[in-house]
């Protein structure tokens, strides 16, 4: 293949920041480093093995690399592909902070913030040969990551949700015809062990994630909502008020990611294990939530992903759900009758993704 050209659209802002926590365009090293993350789970889900780069200490020997490594490269072995981006109709979305609720002290906000585009092109260019079941790999990690998780940065911050546009989701037989091809790639590549292998646990695997998506119905459009200043910012409504506005009107994103994730939290009394699932400071969440996506003037819909089984997914499920206590972090005040409904649109394990990738695969 010459090259492989992917158009996305943006529903939710896509961050790709610099070291000083700045966003002026999208960083080609952001976008390649959760590429890489999303294949290393998908390899692994699907029954491969990939080391940790950032941890291994490894000596190459001629062609003895894990399947990741071999396209995206390591220490000693240069990535197969040059990615060019091209960003289309950009827009950079000023910042909006959003005060956390059990913040006594006024010292905790959340900022929404990131680059909206209806038209980035990903452009993957071959450097040396990449083999037909790479092109596979890499497309169907795009596919999981616009159905069901994030791309770039800030991910638990509501961040990254992506729409690949129609033309670049056609179905190509290439792809199709190379999941038995994965099989030999595992033999020869993965299973091997070789120097790069990683024995730890702590790595990318679909099979441990969940994936739900929920809608919610307002009972008025969201542009009156806004204007009525209902929802929670913690901060003055009048300094608030243009950037809810302006992202609303103009993006189609309501920044709800931090309200929900108030309102799924405090799911567990027991601090530890409160923060070894949606973090802390100094350690990341293993729950994603995204921002509200318009679906129709008063409803969007929210991502939620992560790390956990189905005794988490049945109490984020009941969280989300629950209309009280879920209006209770999104509004301020005693204005909590203004959803219509909420409802889960899907909900899957990891594991149960992976098996409907192998169905879907022709014999």
């Amino acid at each position: 293949m010459k090259e492989y050209i992917v158009k996305i659209k943006t529903l939710t802002p896509l961050w790709t920041g610099n070291a000083e926590c700045k966003i002026e365009n999208i960083r080609e090293t952001g976008i390649i480093g959760s590429l890489r993350w999303w294949y290393e789970a998908l390899v692994r889900g699907l029954g491969g093995t990939a080391c940790d780069p950032t941890k291994d200490k490894k000596t190459y020997e001629g062609d003895k690399h894990c399947a990741v490594c071999e396209l995206f490269g390591c220490t000693g072995w240069a990535r197969k592909f040059r990615l060019e981006i091209e960003e289309g109709d950009k827009k950079i979305v000023p910042d909006l902070r959003v005060g956390a609720r059990q913040d006594t002290q006024n010292r905790r906000f959340r900022t929404c913030a990131g680059i909206m585009s209806d038209n980035i092109t990903l452009k993957f260019i071959p450097l040396r040969k990449v083999e037909d079941v790479e092109w596979w790999l890499l497309r169907k990690t795009i596919e999981i990551i616009e159905s069901y998780g994030a791309l770039g940065g800030r991910a638990a911050q509501g961040n990254g949700v992506i729409e690949v546009h129609k033309n670049a989701k056609e179905e190509n037989n290439l792809f199709k015809q190379q999941f038995r091809t994965f099989h030999k790639l595992v033999k020869e590549n993965l299973a091997e062990q070789s120097k790069c292998t990683n024995k730890t646990q702590a790595v990318p695997n679909l099979n441990p994630l969940f994936f739900m998506d929920f809608q919610i119905g307002f009972k008025k459009t969201i542009s009156d909502l806004i204007n009525q200043n209902v929802f929670w910012t913690k901060r003055s409504w009048i300094e608030s008020k243009k950037g809810w506005n302006d992202l609303w009107d103009n993006y189609s994103v309501l920044p709800i990611a931090f309200h929900i994730r108030d309102a799924i939290k405090r799911c567990y009394e027991n601090n530890d294990k409160r923060h070894s699932i949606f973090g802390k400071p100094g350690q990341g969440s293993r729950v994603f939530v995204s921002h509200g996506y318009k679906v129709k003037d008063d409803t969007v819909k929210i991502r939620v992903f992560g790390f956990g089984d189905e005794e988490l997914m049945n109490i984020i499920r009941s969280k989300i759900n629950n209309k009280e206590e879920l209006s209770s972090k999104l509004f301020t005040g005693n204005t909590y009758d203004l959803i219509k409904n909420i409802t889960m649109n899907n909900a899957k394990t990891g594991e149960e993704l992976i098996n409907e990738i192998k169905g879907a695969v022709p014999e």
